[in-house]
């Protein structure tokens, strides 16, 4: 199998999910990325004010899906200034991109187990009534 431009791009079997999302950091558009802050963040306050029956697992996934856009933007942006700036200048200008990378994956990953056990707790409480 040659080594295109296709072939290079495709997702190897035992890349890792850090890999992934890191190469969907870097190639998503701009916009889709604020959408889906948007777009997460309006389903987690819908959620919270609206209080469904399911409103922990909506908010869970909401959260997760803003957090997920915030961290390849942050992504994104460390991966540029690192190719732009001088290397001595490299860890004083992305520490802020670096540090909202962080919490944004912690917080995201949260969430995203916060919805994960929402569901399973729906499971179980309705197999074990």
């Amino acid at each position: 199998m040659p080594d295109t431009p296709e072939h290079a791009t495709a997702a190897a079997e035992d890349a890792s999910l850090g890999a992934i999302l890191h190469r969907y950091a870097q190639r998503a558009p701009a916009r889709h990325l604020g959408g889906e802050v948007a777009l997460g963040l309006g389903v987690a306050a819908s959620a919270v004010a609206l209080r469904p029956r399911a409103w922990i697992l909506l908010a869970g996934v909401g959260v997760a899906l803003a957090m997920l856009g915030l961290w390849a933007w942050a992504d994104r942006a460390v991966e540029q200034r690192d190719a732009i700036t001088a290397w001595d200048d490299a860890p004083r200008v992305t520490r802020p991109w670096r540090v909202l990378r962080g919490i944004a994956a912690t917080v995201g990953t949260v969430a995203a187990l916060v919805a994960a056990f929402g569901v399973i707790a729906g499971t179980l409480g309705t197999w074990i009534s």
